[in-house]
């Protein structure tokens, strides 16, 4: 089952980055025959629904309905051709991002009380989006494009908070090109590095609820030499990134390391509410 939910997700980020061409139609034939293939000799009824929700009209469908009638599960309802497949009422779920989407998050620090970070989208594009985020006294308005990157937001430096939203495609086990944004963290002259790696999928439980996440791994250094106009330090550290496809953004992010002068680099983000609008 963990197999195809892997494949699942990665199906449906390749499907929201654009309209279909001769060759993108072609990929995404083979793709579900791939996704055919690791589910076809399971005899788990969850592996053929996760496969009918990704293609209630695919080639296999029928297929799949028959092994699902033939394990005595209920099989996935189809949509008709012209709509895509109906919304779970128990779980609702909303493609895409929307002007008025919501975050709340708590926000702990080293050595300072606990705050609230409040995050709401006022702008959505297919290649980009502006949010204003809010908390301890402070409006910031802030741009997220579309890649993997580093960008400053207030005295933290967060990773592409919409990355499955806005891609790039991520695959369990894949590293990813990374941009950095805060110049902060980097600047002519220093000795910098940058990595990012999709670690995988796994359960995250955050105060919004328990979800089923992929994480993503990010590493980074800098070294300032100490001359003018240079402020001489030597930083290191590792960020952790939780995403959840139908929550919209990051869920989770842990940031740890040694101290910078200018920069936070000691910091836990969790979710504590959100509303998407439909």
């Amino acid at each position: 089952m963990m197999r195809a939910l892997c494949l699942a997700l990665f199906l449906s980020l390749a499907h929201a980055a654009g309209a279909q061409t001769p060759d993108r139609a072609a990929e995404e034939l083979r793709a579900e025959m791939v996704f055919w293939d690791s589910v076809r000799s399971s005899n788990d009824p969850a592996d053929y629904r996760a496969y009918l929700e990704q293609y209630p009209n695919g080639k296999f469908a029928p297929l799949a309905r028959n092994r699902l009638a033939a394990l005595g599960a209920k099989p996935a309802a189809p949509a008709p051709s012209a709509a895509p497949p109906a919304t779970p009422p128990a779980a609702p779920r909303k493609e895409g991002l929307a002007v008025g989407d919501a975050w709340t998050y708590r926000v702990a620090r080293a050595g300072a009380a606990a705050a609230t970070q409040e995050v709401r989208l006022t702008a959505v594009n297919p290649a980009e989006v502006i949010e204003e985020v809010s908390g301890e006294g402070k409006v910031l308005r802030v741009v997220h494009r579309r890649g993997a990157y580093l960008t400053p937001v207030g005295e933290m430096t967060l990773f592409s908070p919409y990355l499955l939203s806005l891609g790039p495609s991520v695959v369990p086990g894949t590293a990813l090109r990374v941009e950095n944004f805060d110049s902060r963290t980097c600047n002519a002259g220093w000795g910098c590095g940058l990595s990012a790696r999709v670690i995988g999928r796994e359960r995250v439980q955050v105060l919004a609820g328990t979800f089923e996440a992929v994480r993503v791994e990010v590493r980074q250094s800098w070294t300032s030499p100490a001359q003018t106009n240079d402020r001489g330090e030597i930083v290191s550290r590792t960020m952790t990134v939780w995403y959840v496809p139908e929550v919209g953004r990051a869920v989770k992010v842990v940031s740890q390391g040694s101290p910078s002068r200018y920069v936070d680099t000691q910091y836990e983000l969790e979710l504590a509410r959100y509303q998407l609008k439909q």
